[in-house]
């Protein structure tokens, strides 16, 4: 065998070292990009975890509607409750509110469900500089609205000397027929003047202060000077009702009825940012199945079966 000079073997040597550290370099995965992110164990752990969420499921509004206030009742000339409607549970006004207010009658009952939201309008309002608020009236029975609309039929009939549907046209313009008033719902209040005896209640520091804030504690001004041809019903600067947040601030926001506020739901979903947060607004009528995103939800009734759900979003 031929033997290599002592010279030329190093080179070689090293020569062979070079090439086998190049060729374990290249076995090695690269240090960045789509190879080294599927190497790392935590990267394609937390990919797997999110292929395996589960979409949410649809909930029945059967069960959604369990235990929930029926604060998105709708009530008027389309839309009217039986002879024996009835809130489910009444309570006299006077035992839910803790905030100076004058009650033109201690038995004046509502629904509990408006007793924080009222609580806290009271207080900001006294805040404010306003002096205490007065409550003529909530809750109203069937008979009783029977008695007012009658009453009044009769005023117009005798002293006003109108005829039987004079006086019925005259009555309708201003009290509601018995079976249509949203007083039967125990949700709303006409509120007074205290201080302002003889004033029209729309001229008082009092109506501006509630049209300007009663929206950030859950209620509305349910009939506004500009929406009768929707409502049916005159302007009411005194009567507010209660719907709860955040319906009353999206209202408020897009410049909405309660009827229109139904008719956007039912073409729902609403989605809106408010100063309580940014909401997604769903409805389902009774039978009905909703699927709702996650997020802290707040849940109505419509009265008739049906569900309002309000998810803050973000």
């Amino acid at each position: 065998m031929k033997k290599f000079p002592r010279s030329f073997m190093l080179p070689l040597l090293l020569a062979l070292c070079l090439a086998l550290t190049a060729c374990t370099d290249a076995a090695q995965p690269a240090a960045s990009g789509t190879s080294a992110a599927q190497a790392s164990p935590s990267a394609s752990a937390s990919a797997s975890a999110q292929e395996a969420t589960p979409a949410p499921a649809a909930e029945d509004v059967a069960t959604l509607v369990q235990g929930a206030s029926e604060s998105m009742i709708l009530v008027n000339a389309d839309n009217p409750v039986g002879e024996g409607f009835q809130p489910p549970a009444l309570k006299s006004l006077k035992s839910l509110i803790t905030q100076p207010v004058k009650l033109d009658d201690d038995s004046i009952q509502a629904d509990p469900c408006v007793a924080d939201a009222m609580n806290a309008m009271l207080s900001a309002a006294k805040a404010d500089g306003e002096a205490t608020m007065r409550i003529q009236n909530g809750y109203r029975s069937y008979k009783r609205q029977k008695e007012i609309f009658d009453s009044t039929v009769n005023y117009h009939k005798t002293q006003e000397k109108k005829t039987e549907q004079e006086a019925m046209t005259i009555t309708k313009s201003k009290v509601a027929v018995p079976g249509y008033s949203e007083h039967h719902t125990g949700l709303c209040f006409d509120f007074g003047s205290v201080e302002a005896d003889g004033i029209p209640f729309g001229q008082t520091a009092h109506a501006a202060w509630l049209k300007n804030n009663v929206y950030k504690y859950g209620f509305i001004i349910r009939y506004p000077e500009d929406k009768q041809s929707i409502t049916g019903t005159i302007p009411e600067p005194w009567h507010v009702r209660y719907v709860g947040l955040p319906h009353s601030e999206i209202m408020q926001k897009q410049g909405l009825c309660l009827e229109e506020y139904w008719e956007a739901l039912k073409n729902g979903p609403i989605t809106e940012t408010v100063d309580s947060g940014t909401y997604q607004v769903y409805y389902a009528p009774e039978g009905g199945s909703l699927t709702l995103p996650q997020g802290e939800r707040t849940i109505a009734s419509d009265g008739r079966g049906g569900v309002v759900v309000a998810v803050k979003v973000s």
